[in-house]
This record gives structure tokens, sequence and C-alpha cells, in this order.
């Protein structure tokens, strides 16, 4: 067997998808030509099929990535097309193979792997006792909701079990919280369902018995005692007197009352021996042993501390966990009523039914095919759920002579927060399960930085190449862990550091040493900082947008640019600053649909025109200031501020009126003109409708341009609802509700604007410019929750400092995240980086300062480190040799450079809206064209009546209504201007009125069938002869084949649509086949011959 085992170790750019796509290429290549049935057989197969080779990503997107990379080089390869990745392959079986995966695509497994183990999981859904046909919830805020409902309502009757059960934990988590503020309930809610999805997730059976968990931390109480006395009787019977202070401290621990905690922080618990414990004229008396005696106390007083801080912890949690124990249950039933599983709970699942089933050959032969080759991308992100799931797939590959090819880097392991097991890269290959099977096992490293500038590689080489280096990660993992750290756990986080910077050198391709990228600039700022952490952020905020204002604006366009940080919360802080000085920018929740402040008010319309009581939507229309507009002819009355004063004056009380009653009353104008139209109409529009009226109405094109691909994609919103029976207004508001949140809105990649977004997003991804304001990443404040066994019971407590070990694992863990995060961050820039850091700040763990401030190394008189030439405007001249001259190497500080002080004008923050910017969209309106034609021909639809007695307004208004459904599949339509996109519309219409008027055309329009697959007779679907015309109609008499052209005639349409004919007429000789070219643009209809038969039929 050749079996193989490899890992790829891929630094930042090294070209880890490009070396993916090549080994997937390569295995195509061996692949049998012929595809075999996929059934499970007896002894060891040869060879392998192309489905047989199965590649598994970290996100959808890297999974659609690498697809397109296989068939674009397999195209590249056919056609012998130059640029880009191709396949080392003969042309003709590029050909072949493109073919084939092309008309099976969905064969081709490259896949994420959340993909793959929702696959395995319905082989599996009976044995599991789930729903074969379930779906997968990653959300699952809507689920717990449901679940904290159902058991509410049984804690409706007084003194019921449940009832005390949720007075009992919600008294224990109000004071754990300690909060301050009024939203004390959310975070109880969030403690909750952190505890719930961490039972699911674990599984395990836990000790929730609070009597019984004491007992557990009996033996501990009972030897810190016994060592404690034993300790003072030996002193007092050797006549040796002790310091005062030990004495005192050895009284408080024989003293300590069960369950109490001990005082093993004292100074005299961490003693190595007796003698700092006595006075000088008793130390002569110390015996060794008198030294064992007290390293005993020592030991049985550290237990007590570890073991009491768990069970205290237990105790406290216990009703907690056995209400989410209920939950839990309550959530299962949830699932199976739905057909819903959650997400994070996947990998378990697959886990188990893995390990209780018959493995991996069962699954394979449920799936009905075989497995030969298994690629993994991103591994340092893999759990261990997720490895142990996968391992059976990986040993049975191995055993057959196929391979494992695995990716990853360490350094960028940034999902540990998820379950990632970073350690798990480097730890599979000694795993004798693999090691065994596999005639191969060995590492490659990938050396060159594709992606990035030399300057800039060259910093980031001298950055964290340094992390590597013994004396200075000593000095960065002593300043990280805390105070209680061992020697042996600092030196260990040393270590790590050591192991995973050591490669962390990266060289340039050869063919760019000779002529390398252009340009490249690091620049580094150290700000003042302090102690208040808002104070601070606003301080990186102000210089960050001041440098990008003055020194990088003028000379990059806005799309070049990408800010990254750490949480949404400071994305919405960069946004907010940013949208202020007039920067357009896009970030996650900026593409929100629900955001838009116009599709605010257009929903908070309809909810007022559903339920005229509902006093906030009609609140939220009067004050948003977008929608409502004076009425012609008529005084503003409309102000903001005028309104909320108004709204302010109004009584209170029972026997106030509704909003409505009261607008009708002292804005009678307004709601004659604003509101009563739709009032009358509300009852007898669709949703699609009256969106559609009042963007008409309140001339929302005009006065907000910037809002129209978010008004269109609304409006696409109600259509769609429609089309899934939600047709009504309050069936539609119910969807909007439940579903706004998950619309976005889609944006041409040509867009200029700033991104924003969190680092994790940014995995994958590169930017000309990179910016970094906030280098200071808070620790998750609140504690962990961590399974400890103990005395043979496991139990759930919360992770603190006294659990020495776990919490230092725990810290050593978060301190090379942060290094990881700080690492993809800064390897995103292909051409300048800039960084701001504080010089003083909160007193929390900051590893990614700590470590600029050791290896950058600024003397107290310089605030920048810059490494490269300053890139000017574009209208300034190249630099003086003077100026020349302020460039420095890495490790050399740039001369000091006062920061400027000038404040930026006062700003009021805005709702974070990407702000369209127009530009130029040259042939867009001419690419579309074709395909918005194409689409209303398959959108048409004709009542009988039509069909049967047509008139010229029937006929009108079927073409309007199918272009209008066919524009709707077109977002991007939305971008162009308005004229032209009515332009586009009014031609279409007029395409489609033609083709719906002529007599041959309308039958076929109405019945036929739109691009079937059709093969000849004897072959598969699996074919290259596979055909699919654009419209084939089986009529009474005869059958019609229509292609569909824009554009004028070619030479090349009638042998296309005769070999449709000829692929028909084998199939059904006897009917005569009439085969047409629709050119659209002419309304003309040519018809092509075909053989005797169908020229009978013309």
């Amino acid at each position: 067997m050749n079996s193989e085992l490899r890992q790829i170790k891929a630094s930042a750019g090294s070209g880890k998808t490009f070396i993916l796509t090549r080994q997937f290429l390569h295995l195509l290549r061996q692949a049998a030509p012929e595809t075999e049935g996929f059934v499970c057989k007896r002894g060891v197969p040869s060879g392998h099929c192309w489905p047989e080779i199965l590649a598994a990503t970290f996100t959808n997107k890297a999974a659609a990535e690498m697809k397109e990379r296989v068939v674009s080089a397999l195209k590249r390869t056919a056609l012998q097309c130059d640029g880009g990745q191709s396949a080392d392959w003969p042309k003709e079986q590029a050909r072949e193979m493109l073919e084939r995966i092309l008309r099976r695509y969905q064969r081709l497994n490259i896949r994420t792997i959340d993909s793959l183990l929702n696959m395995l999981l319905r082989m599996f859904a009976l044995d599991a006792g789930i729903p074969p046909d379930f779906e997968l919830a990653f959300e699952d805020e809507e689920l717990f909701a449901s679940v904290l409902e159902r058991f509410q309502a049984a804690c409706t009757e007084e003194n019921s079990p449940e009832r005390l059960l949720l007075e009992h934990a919600l008294d224990i988590l109000l004071r754990e919280e300690q909060s301050e503020g009024f939203w004390v309930a959310d975070k109880i809610r969030k403690r909750l369902r952190e505890i719930m999805l961490h039972l699911r997730q674990s599984g395990n059976s836990l000790c929730t018995n609070q009597d019984e968990l004491s007992e557990l931390l009996r033996p501990a109480h009972k030897s810190m005692i016994q060592a404690t006395v034993a300790l003072e009787k030996r002193l007092v019977d050797k006549g040796i007197q002790s310091d005062k202070r030990f004495l005192t401290f050895l009284g408080k621990c024989r003293d300590t009352a069960f369950r109490q905690a001990a005082p093993h922080t004292s100074a005299y618990a961490a003693k190595e021996d007796l003698t700092p414990c006595v006075v000088k004229a008793s130390r002569p008396l110390l015996e060794p042993e008198d030294d064992i005696l007290y390293a005993r106390f020592k030991e049985t007083l550290a237990r007590y501390g570890r073991e009491q801080a768990i069970v205290s912890g237990a105790i406290h949690l216990a009703p907690c966990v056995l209400l989410a124990w209920q939950l839990s249950e309550k959530l299962s039933d949830i699932e199976r009523e739905r057909g819903q599983i959650l997400g994070q709970g996947l990998s378990r699942l697959v886990r188990d039914q893995l390990e209780q089933g018959g493995g991996a050959p069962d699954a394979f032969c449920r799936l009905g095919g075989r497995l030969h080759h298994l690629l993994i991308d991103e591994f340092q992100d893999t759990s261990l759920d997720q490895w142990a799931a996968v391992t059976p797939l990986a040993e049975e590959c191995l055993s057959k002579g196929g391979s494992l090819f695995y990716v990853g880097d360490v350094k960028q392991a940034i999902y540990g927060w998820r379950g990632g097991d970073a350690e798990l890269f480097d730890e599979i290959r000694t795993r004798p399960e693999l090691d065994s099977v596999a005639a191969k096992n060995h590492t490659d490293q990938l050396p060159h930085n594709w992606r990035s500038s030399e300057r800039v590689v060259a910093f980031n080489n001298f950055f964290f190449t340094r992390l590597a280096d013994p004396d200075l990660n000593a000095d960065l993992a002593s300043q990280c862990l805390s105070n209680k750290a061992t020697a042996d756990q600092t030196a260990e986080l040393a270590r790590t550091l050591s192991t995973e910077f050591q490669d962390a050198h990266q060289s340039m391709p050869p063919e760019q040493k000779a002529a390398p990228k252009p340009g490249g600039f690091v620049r580094i700022e150290r700000l003042p900082g302090s102690d208040d952490r808002t104070e601070m952020e606003q301080e990186a905020l102000d210089a960050m947008a001041r440098y990008l204002l003055e020194n990088v604006r003028p000379r990059r366009p806005w799309s070049d640019m990408a800010i990254l940080v750490r949480s949404h919360d400071h994305a919405a802080l960069v946004c907010d600053r940013l949208v202020s000085a007039g920067v357009p920018v896009i970030t996650e929740n900026s593409l929100q649909l629900d955001r838009h402040p116009v599709v605010r008010e257009l929903a908070a319309l309809l909810r007022f025109l559903e339920h005229p009581h509902d006093d906030l939507a009609l609140a939220e229309l009067l004050l948003g200031g977008n929608l409502l507009a004076p009425p012609p002819g008529l005084s503003p009355e409309l102000g903001t501020t005028a309104m909320h004063d108004w709204l302010s004056g109004l009584e209170r009380g029972p026997g106030r009126l509704p909003l409505w009653k009261a607008v009708q009353r002292d804005h009678s104008a307004l709601w004659e003109y604003a509101f009563r139209p739709f009032a009358n109409k509300s009852g007898l529009l669709t949703p699609y409708d009256l969106i559609a009226e009042m963007l008409t109405f309140f001339q929302i094109s005009e006065r907000h341009p910037g809002a129209e691909l978010y008004v269109r994609r609304f409006q696409e919103v109600a259509h769609r609802a429609a089309e899934q029976g939600m047709g009504s207004l309050a069936t539609f508001l119910d969807f909007w509700e439940k579903k706004s949140g998950e619309e976005k809105v889609p944006l041409p990649e040509n867009v200029d604007a700033v991104r924003i977004m969190t680092i994790h997003k940014s995995k994958g991804l590169e930017f000309p410019v990179v910016f970094t304001p906030f280098l200071f990443w808070p620790w998750p404040t609140s504690p962990e929750l961590i399974e400890v066994e103990l005395r043979g019971r496991r139990v759930l407590t919360r992770l603190k400092s006294d659990l020495t070990e776990e919490y230092q694992a725990k810290t050593r863990r978060g301190v090379l995240e942060d290094l990881h995060l700080l690492y993809v961050t800064w390897t995103r820039a292909r051409e300048e980086l800039y960084a701001w850091f504080p010089q003083k700040r909160p007193r929390q763990k900051s590893p990614a300062t700590k470590a600029i401030d050791l290896v950058l190394d600024l003397p107290d008189t310089e605030h920048v480190f810059s490494y490269g030439e300053a890139p000017l405007p574009t209208d300034q001249t190249a630099p003086s040799e003077a100026a020349a001259m302020d460039e420095c190497t890495p490790g050399v500080p740039a001369r000091h450079v006062d920061p400027p002080h000038d404040q930026p004008p006062s700003w009021q923050a805005r709702l974070r809206v990407y702000r369209h910017m127009e530009q130029e969209v040259a042939d867009l309106t001419a690419r579309l064209r074709g395909d918005v034609a194409h689409k209303a021909m398959e959108c048409i639809r004709l009542s009988q009546n039509t069909l049967d007695a047509p008139t010229p307004n029937a006929i009108r208004l079927a073409a309007e209504q199918a272009t209008q459904n066919a524009m709707l599949h077109f977002p991007i339509l939305a971008t162009i201007d308005e004229g032209e996109r009515e332009e586009l519309r009014t031609q279409v219409t007029d395409m489609t009125f033609w083709a719906l008027d002529h007599h041959e055309l309308r039958p076929a329009l109405a019945l036929g069938r739109h691009e079937p697959d059709m093969v000849g007779i004897g072959d598969t679907p699996d074919s290259p002869d596979l055909k699919r015309p654009d419209l084939v109609y089986f009529g009474p008499s005869k059958t019609v084949i229509l292609e569909f052209k824009t554009g004028g005639r070619d030479a090349a349409h009638a042998p296309q649509l005769g070999a449709y004919q000829a692929m028909l007429e084998q199939w059904d000789p006897a009917t005569p086949i009439r085969a047409l070219l629709v050119y659209l643009d002419l309304h003309a209809v040519d018809a092509v011959p075909g053989s005797t038969k169908s020229r009978e039929a013309h």
C-alpha cells in the first residue's frame, strides 16, 4: 500500500489554498476514468474514483473558493488558457474530467467540516432517534427562548417543583452576577444558556446533590486539620519557638470550619522548609522529620484549598445545573417537534454514533459509496470532538492505501473559544491508530509569502521570530501569567511560544526577488493611554481617523483600506467615528436590512396599518424623519424636535386617546395626506404592493438615493414571503419579526468603501492597507465552567484561580490566542500596515501589547516605530535625501514624531449604514439585459382565459408582471441609474409582449418546460453530450423547441438548435418537431429545418 499521512505547515500568505487545490487536482488525475458503482464491496478496493476524494474546509467561503479553483484550473487546462492555477494534465484528459464534474457537480466532495458531520449524522439519524430530514440550527437563541417559555409556563403554580428550582437558581445567579445596571435578566439568561449548552456538549453525568458534594470535601478537610495539629504538636513537644505570625497562621488553619475557605494563600504556605517560620534561636533544633511534617501540612492545605474551591463552586451551581438539565430536556423535545438539531452539538452526536455503531465502514455503506483520500484545511482550528468524529474516516482512507493530507498553522489558531485545539495539529502524526497504517508519514512547510510586499514581510519576520527567542519569551511569559504560576508553568508557556513561532520567518518567492513588489510600509504608534478604557479607546480612534484621512486617503481609494478589530462593539465604535467624518464604510451590521432607517420606518408603517393601536410603531414613524414629509402646500409640521415635544406633551393615563386618534386631532392634514390613503388600501393590497405604493408616494428614490439597494431588497423579501404563502400583511409581519435579522443587502464587488470587520472574519482575506486601532483586547471577566473529577464523581464548577493548574492552563491558552490574533491581524496587509497601542492601560492582561512593548522596545522619548519609506500623496514630489534618512531597519525605531494634538470636530453617533457612493458601472445594463430577458421568459404566467382568448391588455399585463418578477432576481440592478433601469424594464417588457402576442410562441411560453436536461439514447446523465435547450413544448400535434437570443443573428445559432432537434427525434421519431430561434431584440422568429418529419411540421 502507498498510504500517506502528510502534514503541511502553511504560514499566512504562503499559498495553502493553492497547495490544497494542487493536491486535489493530483488525486483527480489518478482517479479511475469511469465512475464505478457506489456500493460496498468485500476486500480492499484498488484505485479510486473522483467522488472518493473529500476536502474539508473550515468555512463555506473557503469551500466555494476551492471548488471554483478546481473547476477553473481544469477549464484553463482544457482550453489552454494562460493566467491562474492550471492542472498539469493533458488537454483532453482535463476536458473529460471537467465534463464529468460539471454533470455531477454535487459529487465534487469539497465541503465544510460541519457539512461533513451533518452528512454523517443523517446516516445515523434513526439510530440517534432524530428525523433524517432534520435541520441544523446554529443560532440557539430562538430555541432557548422557546425552552424558557415552556419552563416558565410550568412555574405558574405556587410551590411547584419547577418554581422552587427556578427561584433557588435565580437567587444564586443574582448573587453571582453582582452587576450594576437594570439588565441583569439578560445576563442570567446568558448564564443559564451557557450551562445548558455545556451539559449538552459534555454529555457526562454530574453530581448535583449538595449533601453528596459536601461529603466529597470532608476527607481533604480532615487531612488538613490533622496535618496542622500534628505540626503544632511537634513544635511544642520539641520546644521550638515559632514566629508569631506563623503560629497565628497555623491557628487559622486548625480552626477552619468545614467548607470554609482556608488561608492557603499565606506566604507561610509556600516556604521551602520550616527555617523561616521559627525564631533564630530555635532553628538549630529543626530536624528533617520536622520539614517532612511541614511538607505534609503544605500538601494537605493546598489540596483542601483546591477541593474547597471546587466543591463550593459546585454547590452554588447545583440548582442551576438541575435547572439546566430540565431546560435541556425541553430543548430536546422542541428539537424533535421541529426537526432541528443545534449545530453546537453536531460533532458530539456524530462521535457518539461512530463509537457506538459500526464505525466508518458502516457509515460508508449507508452512504452507498467509498472514501479514499481525505484533505483537511485550517486543521489548527479543529476541535477534539470534530477530530474524534473524523478519525474513523481517516483510518479508513489510510487502511485502503489512500491518504490524509492536512494543512494548517498553529500561529493562526484563533478559535479556541469555540473548541479548536491547536495541539492536535502536531499530535495526530504520532497517534498509533494513524501512524501504524500510514506507509509514509512526513511534514512539509511552505516557505514563501505570496501576499505581502517585501517590507511588510520583513517586518512580520522581525517581529514574530523574536517571539521564539528564549530570553524574550521567558520575560513575556512571566509578565502574562499570574503571580500564582509556578516556574514550570511559566517555562512551559515560554517553550510553547518558541515552538509555535520558530517557523514564523518567510522568504519572498524566487520570481519576486528579482522584481520585488514596490513599496511596503509599517507604522506602529504608541499612545499615552489611560486607566479608563473609554478614554483609551477614544484616543486610539482619534489617532487612527486623523492618520487615515490626512495620510492615506489622499493617495488611496476607500476600498483599499480595512480596519480590523476584536469585537463587534469595537467595530461599532470605528464605524460611528468614520461615518461622522463622512467616510463610506461597510460593516457586517451595516449590510443588515433591518438596520437601515428607511426600511425600519417602512416596516413600522406596515405594523401600524395592521395594528392601529401599536403606538410604538407610529411613534417610530413620526420621529424617524426619513419616510414622512410635509404635505405639499401645507406648513411643515414634521420637525423631529417639534414632534418630540408634541409627543412628550400628550396626556397619559387610563383615559388617554390612542396615538393615532391624537394624530388625527392635532395633525389632521398630516393624517389625511400620509396615513388615510394607506389605511384604505391595507386590506386590499399585498405587502409587496403596499411597499411599492409607499416608495412611490413618499418619493424614496428621489429623497434617499442611497437607500435604493435596501428598499428594493425589502420588496424582494416581501415577494419571497408571498411565494411561501405569507401574502397577507399579518403573516408577512410575523415573518419579518422572526427573520429580519438574517436579511442582508448584496453589494457589488466594486463598492468604494472602507471595510470594517472582526479579526476572525478577516481570516483568509487580504487588503492593500490594514489599520489596527485597538491592540488592547480585554479578556472575559466571568469565570468559565469546568468539569472536574473528585473522588470518582464528576462535578461542574467555576474556574477560579484557586484551581491553580486548570486556571494557569486556561491563562496559557488565552495568552497564545491573543498572540495568534496579533499574527493574523498583521499578516492581512499587502502593502501598508498601521497600528496603535497604549502605553498606560487598565490593570488587565494584554499579551499583545506586552509583546509589542518587549519586541519594539521603544525608548521613553520615542512614540513611533516605522519601517519602509512612508508613502506620499500622489500630488507630492519624492522625498529629499534628508527626508529619506528617516527610514529605519527593523529593530531600530524611527526618529521621534509627536502625534498631532488637534481634536476632530464634534460629532454625533449615527446609525451604521453603508452610504452608497456613486460610481460608473460601465456596461452593467448591457451585461444584465440578456439575463433579465431570458428570466422574463421563464416568469411568464398566463391564465387559461388569456391563453384561449388573448386581449392586448391581458398580454400587456402578463408581460409587465413577468418583467417585474424577472428583475427581482437581480438585486444588483438597484445599483445602476434609475433612468437606465427603467429603460431596461421597458425594453424587456416590449420583448415579452411581442413574444406573448406571437400566436405560435404563446402556448409554448405558457405551457413549455424551461431548460430540461436532454440526453441521447444510450447516454447517461454523466454523458458529456447532455443538452439543455431554453424551452421545450410538447404540444398535442408537435413538439416545439425554442432558443432565445438577444442581439443579432449568428451562424452558430442554427447548428446549436439543430443538435437539440436531432436528439429529440431520436427519442420520438414519429412526432413532428418545430425548432425556432427567437430573436427578442429583432422581434423575429427563424425556423431551423430538420428531418422530413420536422419539415412537415413547419
